[in-house]
């Protein structure tokens, strides 16, 4: 996982990013006000300190540093009869003891807008963002900006989307949207490039339920300006039929036609060209579903499949995917924990696909950053195929997670595929009624054509202890290992920090 929410004070230009994501996302807010919403406002303010023996993450050099920690933070909640606001955003502010020059307040920025603007047919979806990720995966770095931050780029993205949607008569119903969005890099060098982007979709399909055959056509058109390489775009058409054939199985059958066009040569199939995907989907019980496709595109035979079974303290998944991405994509949208509002057992949790800041239906909220595995920022398009394995258990007083993965990446214009494949394990476990503890194990590695593999080791350890009503208190001990081909990308890092949060 490489997405860290954040942004640096490091330049006139980050300066003006982070105040026009800010604009936007707080005309979102008196987008709501006009509407009459009821609001829930949860400010709260974070104190750290951090000792770590290696804050730069070499190889060779290492410097320990003593960081403090202040993290000012505001959650703001809207919600009306057509309208939905979510502004999530809080200030990290970073001293180094030693190395006084690298200090930094770091902000950090999740927002986003569901209106219905007219009853049952215009809808007008926006999201706002400020975000950071890891510029080079050979070089590593850790997830909370302290240490090894010169391997961070600030990102910020925003997007509107307004769509229309229509019943045609009792049987069909139609859906014609447009999205407009841009991805800006500053900070470090070797970031990715800005980019604006347009799309246009429009789908007809069947309406649910009005028999066992279902079918729907959808159009889809996308265009890429990036700022210093080559302009994209991409284009598909397709049919899907598909029949019911008992109120818990069904089979299906796509077929299209895609095509794009990057100005520049592809050194794989070419990208044109006709495709067919066959799909079934069954409900087994009530607590297990099963769905799996096959086809073919212009990269060859493709497949997917998703299962997942749950019971009364635990649930199992276990998914495999194969798309067309670019790191772009990747920054737009993603996979995301959704749970009841202030439920987090992930037994009564899904995994759903959503964009970047986007709020789920009413009565749920996205815990934490996007589960996906990002890759480097490297703007071209590639095939990503997937793998994931998640297995939750809850007890009275413990729970057990285990988070499997692995994604290829065949790169369209270079030869540089790359392999990421990891499991992280964590056990939590009540203490008594105020006291809990967290262990965390992690390995991943990361395989590249160019002989810059690497592998990483990950274990953490916290104490956390409710103070009082609104203020709790966490004590942690953390370290990393990594091995690399290239000795400058190895490091070990250990780390004890103690924090407090008061919400007010």
């Amino acid at each position: 996982m490489a997405t860290i929410m954040g942004i640096t004070d490091n330049g006139p230009r980050n300066l003006l990013q982070s105040r026009c994501v800010l604009t936007l996302s707080l005309f979102l807010i008196s987008s709501v006000t006009a509407y009459g919403a009821q609001w829930t406002i949860t400010p709260s303010v974070t104190a750290k300190d951090t000792y770590s023996d290696n804050i730069n993450l070499s190889n060779n050099d290492k410097q320990s540093d003593q960081v403090l920690e202040i993290v000012p933070a505001i959650r703001i909640q809207g919600e009306g009869r057509r309208l939905r606001l979510n502004f999530d955003y809080n200030a990290q502010g970073l001293h180094y003891f030693e190395n006084t020059n690298d200090d930094e307040v770091n902000h950090r920025l999740r927002s986003g807008l569901n209106s219905e603007l007219v009853e049952g047919h215009l809808f007008l979806n926006a999201t706002a963002n400020i975000t950071q990720q890891l510029i080079d995966e050979r070089r590593g770095g850790s997830d909370d900006n302290i240490s090894g931050s010169d391997n961070l780029s600030d990102v910020f993205t925003y997007e509107i989307n307004p769509y229309w949607q229509q019943k045609l008569g009792s049987e069909a119903e139609t859906l014609l949207g447009i999205r407009y969005n841009e991805v800006n890099y500053s900070g470090n060098n070797g970031s990715g490039t800005d980019s604006s982007g347009q799309s246009l979709y429009w789908s007809v399909n069947s309406a649910p339920g009005v028999g066992p055959v279902f079918w729907r056509f959808d159009y889809n058109y996308d265009e890429v300006d990036y700022e210093s390489q080559n302009d994209t775009e991409r284009q598909s058409e397709s049919i899907l039929v598909g029949y019911q054939w008992t109120p818990k199985f069904n089979t299906s059958l796509t077929v299209g036609y895609e095509s794009q066009d990057n100005d520049a040569d592809n050194i794989r199939n070419d990208t044109d060209g006709a495709f067919w995907l066959a799909g079934v989907e069954w409900a087994l019980s009530r607590k297990t579903s099963l769905s799996a496709q096959y086809g073919k595109r212009y990269y060859g035979d493709t497949y997917g499949f998703n299962l997942s079974h749950q019971r009364k303290r635990s649930v199992f998944t276990l998914s495999y995917s194969e798309q067309q991405q670019t790191i772009r994509d990747q920054i737009l949208s993603g996979k995301f924990l959704v749970c009841p509002e202030g439920v987090v057992n992930p037994v009564e949790c899904n995994i759903e696909d959503l964009r970047v800041g986007e709020n789920p239906e009413s009565g749920k909220e996205v815990i934490g950053p996007p589960l996906d595995v990002t890759a480097s920022q490297v703007d071209d398009y590639f095939i990503s195929k997937n793998t994931n394995l998640g297995w939750y258990h809850v007890r009275k007083r413990d729970s057990f997670n285990v988070n499997a993965y692995r994604q290829e990446r065949e790169f369209q214009t270079r030869n540089n595929n790359e392999l990421v494949h990891g499991i992280n394990v964590g056990w939590n476990r009540r203490l008594s009624r105020k006291v809990t503890s967290n262990v965390n194990l992690g390995w991943a590695t990361n395989d590249f054509e160019d002989n810059s593999d690497s592998k990483t080791w990950t274990a953490t350890f916290q104490l956390q202890r409710q103070l009082s009503r609104d203020m709790s208190g966490a004590l942690e001990f953390a370290t990393q290992k990594r091995t690399s081909d290239i000795e400058t990308n190895e490091y070990t890092e250990n780390r004890i920090s103690v924090s407090i949060r008061k919400t007010f």
